[in-house]
């Protein structure tokens, strides 16, 4: 007997670093011999996916907090990679909560979950005792599609005015890595990391204040851009913060919304007062530039894919081309979340999508929402958001 769900999470977010030392980050680690049974398990059905003991650490965590049967929210897939030394960029979660002493069960949604998604390349799982008569167990299983190799540790905490090196090298299909930081207080510095021997470095300076610095990878793949490593870290010792506040719960403001035009509308206010709190002008709706925006998110659904670079419909440059609209300055965000404040929290705390959603230069914004449905778990809400400046600011 068992009760799945299913959550999704694009983990771009940064967030505080939680209480105590955090681990290091590391992409190379040593099957435990406590995850050794679940590994031989998932070694002989999936030859192709590989056990991690950090990965299962983190599904531990999230098993612990939801042995009552909720599904993990993203901030908590987010915390609990953070605080297991993963850089992991995206994550999908699945829980599940059974009445059996053994894996069937959870094997069972493993299976389900690995054919119904994209490629992933590492998974972990593991259960916490249920709260919920008559299960025993909820079990949670975590997977990600690891999109990069530390080639050496990358410490999670440091002492201002201090630097560290970065060595690193993107796996297949991701090439051209750029580099940006985040410092306290909002701060950004775009940086080009050199190719030395078999991997990439540069140097990463870590600033005067302490607070949380956000180091974000990014690199080109065939749908567009994409971050592959996000890695929040402690400078100083800054006060942490609650996970709660940076992602609020289900209960929220937003919670009532279900009808995509109505997000759309939620977000482009939530954008807009983001804007206000940093002094910057307010960005005008453009029913185009909207309808472009949901066109792509319309598009990533049914063709099963998350990318700002379409295989029908090109990047952003050649959808606006497409669609007639002229702009001399174009900027897009994507987010996948079960929660819309949630997801614009994520972009917020992004460096890249940030320095878009205060981008001074820009003066008109289309936001396009779906909602995908699952069986299994809440519903994804799949966002793109289109800022412009117009090339004809008289043009409708």
């Amino acid at each position: 007997m068992k009760a799945p769900g299913l959550g999704v999470a694009a983990a771009v977010l940064a967030f505080q670093a939680a209480a105590g030392v955090p681990l290091p980050y590391a992409t190379q680690q040593e099957i435990a011999p406590e995850h050794q049974v679940l590994a031989e398990l998932v070694a002989a059905e999936w030859p192709e996916l590989e056990f991690s003991s950090p990965l299962a650490d983190a599904a531990q965590a999230i098993a612990e907090a939801g042995k009552g049967g909720r599904s993990p929210s993203s901030a908590s897939i987010r915390k609990a990679l953070h605080d297991a030394g993963l850089p992991e960029s995206t994550a999908v979660a699945a829980t599940v909560s059974t009445t059996e002493e053994g894996a069937d069960d959870v094997l069972d949604l493993l299976a389900a979950i690995v054919g119904g998604t994209g490629p992933m390349t590492h998974v972990g799982m593991a259960r916490a005792p249920s709260s919920r008569p008559p299960f025993r167990w909820q079990w949670t299983i975590l997977l990600i599609d690891r999109r990069i190799e530390l080639i050496t540790e990358i410490p999670a905490a440091h002492e201002p005015m201090a630097a560290f090196p970065l060595r690193f090298e993107p796996r297949p299909r991701w090439n051209h890595p750029k580099i940006l930081v985040q410092y306290p207080g909002g701060q950004t510095r775009r940086m080009t990391p050199v190719r030395r021997g078999t991997g990439w470095f540069t140097v990463v300076p870590v600033g005067p204040k302490a607070g949380t610095l956000v180091l974000q990878i990014l690199a080109n793949h065939e749908v567009g851009p994409g971050v592959i490593a996000v890695m929040p870290m402690r400078i100083g010792q800054p006060s942490p913060a609650k996970i709660d506040d940076l992602n609020p719960s289900a209960d929220g403001v937003q919670s009532g919304i279900t009808e995509p035009r109505a997000a759309a509308l939620f977000l482009w206010e939530t954008v807009n007062a983001e804007r206000a709190d940093h002094g910057l002008k307010q960005l005008e709706w453009d029913p185009r530039l909207a309808g472009i925006a949901t066109q792509h998110s319309r598009d990533m659904l049914q063709n099963d894919f998350f990318g700002h670079r379409s295989p029908s419909h090109g990047d952003l440059r050649q959808r606006l081309l497409a669609a007639s609209y002229r702009a001399i300055i174009s900027r897009e965000n994507l987010a996948l979340d079960q929660d819309l404040l949630s997801a614009h929290l994520s972009l917020m705390a992004s460096p890249g999508h940030r320095s878009n959603v205060l981008a001074s230069d820009v003066t008109h914004i289309g936001i396009g929402v779906v909602r995908q449905m699952s069986p299994e778990g809440p519903p994804l809400w799949i966002i793109t958001e289109i800022f412009t400046r117009k090339d004809d600011p008289a043009e409708d």
